[in-house]
């Protein structure tokens, strides 16, 4: 009997970087949109952000390319969320065309947890992922992937996320 079977993962990469005081300085003096759950700055333009980062995290994604069987990536967007006491962020996904990358910029070891569940969640729950945030780490996964910030129990959590592309560029 011929039995042919595909096991379908998503993986999740994390590291800790240094993160600079100019980097962290700029994060902090970039101006938010308050909403009703969190602040953030998705709408603007952020091209200066993204440079930046791109710089800091350049080693680390160049390494997830490889465990990707990539050759290349490429920024598509980034953006900064903030939480006050008690504001989360809702489950969501991202573009399941895509990866996204979390970067904690300023935390404690109050600050929210990110919570990362199967595909297909919340019509079946059968495992989840729970990152808690250090200054420096970065995290990058699959842009399908549902995740959640859970509420926050201070006032310091500040994050710059994003969307990339990888992918194999010809010679």
């Amino acid at each position: 009997m011929k039995i042919n079977s595909v096991f379908l993962t998503f993986p999740i990469f994390e590291t800790k970087l240094k993160i600079t005081s100019q980097y962290e300085k700029f994060v902090k003096s970039r101006k938010l949109n308050q909403f009703e759950l969190h602040s953030n700055n998705y709408e603007k333009e952020n091209e200066e952000l993204t440079l930046k980062t791109e710089y800091l995290l350049n080693d680390f994604l160049i390494a997830v390319c490889k465990q990707l069987n990539f050759n290349k990536y490429k920024f598509k967007t980034t953006w900064i969320q903030k939480y006050k006491e008690l504001e989360f962020h809702d489950c969501h996904v991202h573009n399941p065309k895509a990866f996204s990358i979390i970067l904690y910029v300023d935390c404690t070891k109050d600050s929210a947890e990110t919570m990362f569940y199967n595909p297909g969640y919340p019509y079946f729950d059968i495992f989840r992922h729970k990152i808690s945030p250090e200054k420096g780490k970065v995290v990058v996964f699959h842009g399908g992937l549902p995740h959640a910030a859970l509420p926050n129990k201070d006032k310091k959590r500040i994050v710059v996320s994003g969307n990339i592309d990888f992918f194999n560029e010809k010679a």
